[in-house]
């Protein structure tokens, strides 16, 4: 996933040299901090890892079941939009 993102951001980042479209450059921007924000999401966790020990895993189980929810939340969004 990481490297995907990667390569779309330095597309859109090169594009965007090319061009210079200024929403090349907010794509661009999109993605690295889709990665910043993997990249910090994977050093907390390794450090709260350390610290919660066994119980970390009933933590990403929860920021799992958020996650989960808020893809239904979202879908609500779309379908109430589509109705208007």
């Amino acid at each position: 996933m990481c490297i995907g993102n990667m390569r779309s951001g330095m597309e859109a980042l090169s594009a965007f040299a090319r061009t210079k479209n200024r929403e090349l450059l907010l794509r661009a921007g999109q993605y690295f901090l889709v990665i910043f924000t993997f990249f910090l999401g994977a050093g907390i966790g390794g450090a709260l890892a350390s610290l919660a020990q066994g119980r970390m895993i009933w933590i990403s189980c929860g920021l799992l079941i958020v996650s989960f929810l808020l893809m239904f939340l979202q879908s609500e969004e779309e379908k109430l939009k589509e109705k208007a």
